[in-house]
Formats: structure tokens, sequence, C-alpha cells
């Protein structure tokens, strides 16, 4: 499951005098070079859970932490009995509690945002020459 939130997203223009310079690249038959038009910040993570309960279950689970709605004896029982591996992009592993491991995920990405913790690039819009359009997540 991918998990991830954009705090805020970076962006830029080619200035006039850098497309004067694209026929000549154009020229040289450089048909792969792209450019950096945006970078969204954030936090991302994934999870690979080991459970015999269906993926929309176990979402479902994660949305009710997320927004702080009561989880259920089923819910607990589900979390007990599932295995939780995550990777972080841009962060130390988080370590999760064995009671409730989808607690300390939840409660990375609902940390605020701060000047010394704003997260890390979770996406890139590029473009190539012929001003195409690329959106890549970065995984």
């Amino acid at each position: 499951m991918d998990f991830g939130i954009t705090y805020f997203h970076v962006s830029t223009d080619m200035l006039y005098e850098d497309w004067t310079k694209i026929s000549s690249l154009k020229a040289a038959d450089l048909d792969n070079h792209l450019y950096v038009n945006g970078i969204g910040y954030g936090k991302r993570f994934l999870i690979l859970v080991e459970s015999a309960s269906s993926e929309q279950e176990l979402k479902n689970i994660i949305e009710r932490f997320f927004f702080d709605k009561p989880i259920t004896a089923t819910d607990k029982t589900i979390l007990a009995n599932s295995s939780f591996h995550a990777l972080t992009f841009g962060k130390d592993a988080i370590a999760p509690d064995k009671e409730n491991p989808v607690k300390a995920y939840v409660d990375y990405l609902k940390k605020p945002f701060t000047k010394e913790d704003y997260g890390t690039p979770v996406y890139m819009v590029l473009f190539d020459l012929e001003n195409q359009l690329y959106y890549n997540e970065i995984k």
C-alpha cells in the first residue's frame, strides 16, 4: 500500500533565453533531454502487509486511524494477525508499535510541516524539448 501527503510544490519555467537554445539542442538530435518543471515535497511510505485480510480491509483500518475514527475489536484482531514492513522515503525507518503497528505510520504522516521537517521530494514534473509533460512519482 502506498501512502503519502504533499506539503508544497515548487515549480519553474524555462526563461525565454533558454528556449532560444532549444533549436540547437534539437539540431544536435538530442531527443532524450528533459527539464524539471516542478518538484513536490512531502512524506511518503510504502507498507507491505502480510495478512489473511484483503487490501481494502487493511486500507479501511489505516484510514480509520488517520481520521481518528474508532477501531473495532475486529480491526485489532486483523492487525494482531498481520505483519507490517514499511519503506519510508527520505526518513529513517519507522519502528512500529507491536500492539498498534499502524499508529507510528499514521503519526508520521500527521506530524506537522516545519522548516526543519518539510518532507522529501515525492514527485517530479518534467517536460521534454517539445514541451510534452511527464509526471514521475518518486518510488
